[in-house]
């Protein structure tokens, strides 16, 4: 799969807005990609003034903030690789934390940043 992915995800996120991406600071390399099309981004924590948010799977910290943002009708674009929450259990996975409100966790596509 190739950057179209990534970007046809996050503008069907964005549900025409047209607004702020904000990218987690793990996932900096999208930052190229976002650039190149002329999206409006910002590496930082989430915020409420985001379209859309890109995290890593590996972290809870912002789980509850997350949730929220979500239920106001942001879009989440997760990113992260299965090998790790296999090895230590799927309902340990700090993504896991997201997706058992959200319903359903989308997966199968692999970007190196």
């Amino acid at each position: 799969m190739g950057p179209w992915f990534l970007l046809n995800a996050i503008n069907w996120l964005d549900a025409g807005r047209q607004g702020l991406v904000g990218v987690a600071a793990h996932l900096k390399g999208l930052c190229s990609l976002l650039s190149q099309e002329d999206w409006k981004y910002q590496v930082s924590a989430l915020t409420s003034d985001m379209s859309v948010y890109c995290c890593p799977s590996h972290s809870d910290q912002e789980a509850e903030k997350i949730q929220a943002f979500v239920a106001e009708g942001g879009g989440l674009l997760i990113g992260g690789q299965s090998l790790w929450p296999c090895q230590q259990g799927w309902l340990q996975a700090p993504a896991h934390q997201v997706r058992a409100w959200g319903g359903k966790l989308w997966g199968a596509a692999c970007w190196s940043l």
